[in-house]
């Protein structure tokens, strides 16, 4: 409130037709002097303050941390932000702004991410499309280089039984946007590392078009990115602290611009699941999500093996073979952990050894991402609707946590993820009977 309180009196003053913008001030006594000068430095819009106070604001806000904020350049931040005001007090678009750190890890406000919001009002002249369309839009996605490229839109089709994912309604307008613009767009994503419908092309093809996913109501291709056995992939350099070249799959690394389209829910691992997640890890080819939840090389359940001999002949590393009971033993000194064994075997032999931590799961998802959009173009769109408390990988969804908020598009996907975490942290609750009221096996982490 407080700071907060002198900007909105402005808004309201600057509104009315009787008071002249330009002769706006404000009075500030005791603790709220400085409050006063705070709002004063934040919001131009005031032309004139008195004070009686024995506060002082500190010269960091007025020129950045060590003084690394120019006058022009914090002048020009603050006449955007003072006519966004009056915009958004008036009804039009929410802008989120937001300051990132640099590479010294100190605080810079010169970079600005925006993030761009609509609720999901109707009426009969203007449905949820039309809105997501007009969102997209202002966001700015037709100012990528969209013509003849190969525009990837990332997805999650849903396993079957889960009704929470995106319905395909929103990718078919998003595919005809982008194709108005002279893209090339497909619907893509990878095979998943556990065994369910989407661990393979076929099934995954499958459970797409079951979930509306298909070129007849999604009005383009769904192509599957890391093939038929999620052994498709590129290795893209990015020198991360925990996975120096992600393998992302081939169907997205070949694309020239990367559109992420994200349902925004809970999940069980990373905390929440929204545009990071969708590229980091949705991006990921079943070796590469290995290498996401994995702390350790796989291991071979001997119970489940039939010694079939595939992951034999496409270890390329030599690392597999069988013995002289026909079940498969992993040489351990030349095992890389690439995965391919836990992407080939079709009877849950192969598996993960040990989950890794949720921490370092959030690192690794960070580095995949910037692996993902490494030298693309990139726009996202994120969804918080049915907010579900865990992922759309689970063929069932929980009750809703927080009510349907809107949706918001953003060139940033950090951005994005914390304009969406924001709102849903601030959002009510529904109710707690849903699978987050019971003692969940990571609560510690």
């Amino acid at each position: 409130m407080y700071a907060e309180t002198f900007s909105a009196a402005v808004d309201f003053l600057g509104t009315r037709t009787f008071v002249d913008r330009e002769r706006i001030g404000a009075i500030g006594i005791c603790g709220s002097g400085s409050f006063a000068v705070s709002a004063a430095k934040i919001a131009p819009r005031l032309k004139a303050i008195a004070t009686v106070s024995m506060y002082d604001m500190g010269s960091a806000a007025r020129n950045g941390l060590k003084k690394a904020l120019m006058p022009e350049q914090r002048k020009q931040i603050l006449s955007e932000a003072a006519e966004q005001r009056y915009v958004e007090f008036q009804g039009g678009e929410v802008i989120y702004y937001f300051c990132r750190n640099n590479h010294n890890k100190q605080l810079s406000i010169m970079e600005k991410a925006k993030v761009y919001f609509s609720d999901l009002r109707t009426s009969p002249t203007s449905n949820l499309l039309d809105k997501m369309e007009r969102l997209l839009k202002r966001a700015g996605i037709g100012q990528l280089p969209l013509k003849d490229s190969f525009t990837a839109i990332k997805i999650h089709f849903g396993e079957p039984g889960n009704l929470a994912y995106i319905r395909p309604n929103y990718a078919a307008r998003m595919a005809n946007l982008l194709r108005s613009f002279g893209a090339k767009p497909f619907l893509t994503d990878c095979n998943t590392l556990y065994s369910g419908r989407r661990s393979n092309a076929v099934d995954h093809l499958q459970s797409a078009m079951e979930n509306g996913f298909n070129p007849i109501s999604a009005q383009c291709q769904v192509i599957i990115a890391d093939g038929l056995k999620g052994t498709d992939y590129r290795e893209i350099p990015v020198d991360g602290e925990y996975c120096p070249a992600p393998k992302i799959g081939t169907a997205i690394a070949d694309a020239d611009i990367i559109i992420s389209m994200n349902h925004f829910k809970g999940h069980e691992q990373a905390g929440f699941g929204g545009a990071l997640k969708n590229l980091g890890m949705g991006c990921a080819s079943v070796g590469g999500k290995l290498e996401l939840h994995a702390s350790s090389q796989p291991k071979v359940a001997t119970e489940n093996c039939i010694g079939c001999n595939i992951c034999v002949k496409h270890c390329a590393h030599d690392a597999i073979h069988l013995n002289a009971e026909r079940k498969a033993e992993i040489d351990y000194t030349k095992c890389v952990g690439c995965g391919q064994c836990v992407a080939l075997c079709q009877h849950d032999a192969a598996v993960v050894s040990d989950w890794d931590t949720s921490e370092r799961l959030n690192y690794k998802i960070a580095e995949y991402s910037v692996a993902v959009l490494k030298d693309k173009p990139h726009f996202h769109i994120s969804f918080i609707m049915n907010v579900s408390p865990e992922c759309d990988c689970w063929n069932h969804n929980d009750a809703a946590i927080i009510p349907d908020l809107g949706m918001l598009a953003s060139a940033d996907p950090v951005a994005l993820d914390k304009a969406c975490a924001d709102l849903v942290i601030q959002a009510p609750v529904l109710h707690s009977d849903n699978v987050l009221a019971k003692k969940h096996e990571h609560e510690d982490l």
